[in-house]
């Protein structure tokens, strides 16, 4: 489907920059949906994840899940995201621990090294479907764990924020298109009835 990609990234960097700096923010004001969320990520990942030295988490935000998270099994921890306000909220969070932070956009990020799990949740929806493509083979040698929310729609756009809200199948057909498989995947359990079905992916790449 075709997006007008620069208009789409104006309206989400100028909703971005009227949001707080809370977890709140960062679950679109479900609260009560926090606990839930990183006790079941935390299964997946251990699930699914061998080795524990690096990971990178792509659109960090604030450091919520790094916080709350990732801290615990990770060696090193290195969080992607735009904007500033949020990235200086995550140093102060994660002040303690051995991270590097990167201020861009994860379209701009360019990998130095492998990593042991690269962590993409709720970022997919702000990108095109070339973009999301070009973002996956950046990391063609390393498990990734996509987390994202679901349609019934193959596509569903807000205008709030520039987000688009894509079906499994054409999530399954854009995975495949960027050369990668799909090795386990689940339904997030527990969520409120009135958002969108969220679900978790283990990709790698074919190759591998």
């Amino acid at each position: 489907m075709n997006f007008a990609k620069y208009s789409m990234k104006e309206i989400n960097k100028q909703f971005w920059s009227k949001q707080s700096i809370t977890n709140s923010s960062m679950l679109g004001g479900y609260d009560q949906i926090n606990n839930v969320d990183i006790q079941q990520s935390e299964l997946f990942l251990l699930k699914n994840i061998q080795q524990f030295n690096t990971l990178l988490e792509l659109g960090s935000g604030i450091g919520r899940i790094s916080e709350q998270l990732f801290i615990k099994y990770f060696k090193e921890i290195h969080l992607v995201e735009r904007e500033a306000k949020f990235l200086n909220e995550s140093r102060r969070r994660l002040s303690k621990f051995n991270c590097l932070y990167y201020q861009m956009s994860v379209e701009e990020f360019e990998p130095k090294t492998n990593y042991d799990c690269v962590w993409i949740q709720w970022i997919s929806m702000y990108l095109t479907d070339s973009d999301f493509c070009n973002m996956l083979q950046k990391f063609n040698k390393s498990p990734i764990i996509l987390k994202e929310n679901i349609s019934s729609q193959d596509y569903q756009y807000d205008e709030e924020d520039a987000s688009i809200t894509r079906s499994e199948r054409i999530y399954e057909n854009l995975i495949k298109k960027s050369g990668f498989k799909i090795m386990d995947e689940q339904f997030q359990q527990g969520l409120p009835n009135d958002i969108y079905k969220i679900k978790f992916y283990l990709l790698k790449h074919q190759e591998l």
